[in-house]
């Protein structure tokens, strides 16, 4: 058998040297499809296994992850791309509100006073800030300086017998799982906002059950009591919290001096 991907002269149902199939037939539409499905959740189930832990083992199965035990589980960004695209898809059907950055659609309350370059970044924060694909995309981002530097103290063992502090990589990788959490708490919730009454403490659930959440991961990432897992997570919301204010009156106070300069 001669490889058509590397050209290595082999016998077997697979290339020792770059691990091709041997059968290569000609596309169909049935390969078409299984192609698609089988990139995006895998073919042994990873996307559902990966789901699973962290729905029922959430540090446990992020630690596994983090320390080496990276074929068994779906890859994080590609778990929260597929789980955003997903939920973008199914609130289109319902004829929900996905992608809301749409500026001649969104509008300003009557008391809003601003310059024009301020309106703009008032309706893009409102945009972001009220879809769930746009705040999961950035909210990574937001968390990631003041998880790294408030867990530096708290080192995990590691399969070379080395005890080190999370790096800024594994932090973005918890925190884009955690992510992947919060994606599927929408998927849950997402029946419930037909119903009538049902926006308030949803909405408070969302922002609850992540905190939550964080808590439950990082206890058991950094093996800590849960009354340190909860002051430190509490701690990382607020300096999350003071970075976007802090961000956000920096930009709008350039924006409001830009066009006043003018």
């Amino acid at each position: 058998m001669k490889c058509l991907n590397c050209d290595t002269t082999y016998e077997g149902n697979f290339c020792p040297k770059c691990g091709q199939k041997a059968s290569t037939a000609r596309f169909l539409p049935k390969e078409m499809l299984l192609s698609v499905v089988t990139s995006l959740i895998g073919g042994d189930n990873k996307l559902f296994i990966t789901c699973k832990g962290l729905l029922t083992r959430p540090g446990h199965m992020v630690r596994e992850y983090l320390l080496g035990k990276r074929v068994s589980y779906y890859a994080p960004i590609p778990s929260l791309l597929f789980l955003v695209a997903v939920y973008a898809i199914v609130t289109y059907a319902m004829a929900d509100t996905v992608s809301p950055f749409d500026l001649l659609k969104l509008k300003l309350d009557e008391n809003d006073v601003a310059t024009d370059s301020a309106q703009q970044f008032i309706l893009v924060y409102r945009a972001i800030t009220e879809n769930k694909v746009y705040f999961a995309l950035y909210s990574v981002l937001l968390s990631l300086l003041p998880y790294w530097l408030i867990f530096r103290r708290h080192k995990i063992a590691r399969p070379d017998g080395s005890s080190e502090p999370l790096n800024v990589a594994e932090h973005f990788f918890t925190l884009v799982y955690q992510t992947c959490f919060n994606m599927l708490l929408a998927f849950a919730l997402l029946p419930f906002s037909v119903v009538p009454g049902s926006e308030v403490w949803t909405t408070r659930l969302c922002l609850v059950m992540p905190t939550v959440y964080c808590i439950i991961l990082y206890k058991q990432i950094c093996s800590i009591s849960w009354i340190r897992s909860t002051l430190l997570n509490l701690l990382c919301v607020v300096s999350t919290v003071l970075l976007s204010l802090v961000g956000l009156l920096l930009t709008f106070g350039l924006l409001y001096g830009y066009d006043y300069a003018k």
